[in-house]
């Protein structure tokens, strides 16, 4: 038995052309074996032109409390098209 909380947060800065954003999930177990999760991930997006973004974000993933303990951190820059 556990409980978790997500969430997907979105704001526009400078108009529309800047985008900073956070989603992800964090839970915990209610029972004696305290696994505790995390899965989140925050980054800004910035608008080149209708269809194309630039981005850079940050991924942290962790898993606590288990044998196979799971601590990753991810950086990553990259370029979106939208079609």
């Amino acid at each position: 038995m556990g409980a978790s909380v997500r969430w997907d947060y979105e704001r526009a800065l400078l108009g529309k052309s800047l985008t900073l954003y956070s989603n992800g999930d964090v839970g915990h177990s209610l029972d004696e074996d305290e696994i505790f999760t995390l899965d989140a991930e925050v980054g800004l997006r910035y608008t080149l032109t209708s269809w194309s973004s630039l981005h850079i974000g940050y991924h942290y993933n962790l898993v606590s409390g288990t044998r196979d303990t799971l601590n990753e951190r991810i950086f990553s820059t990259g370029l979106g098209i939208k079609w």
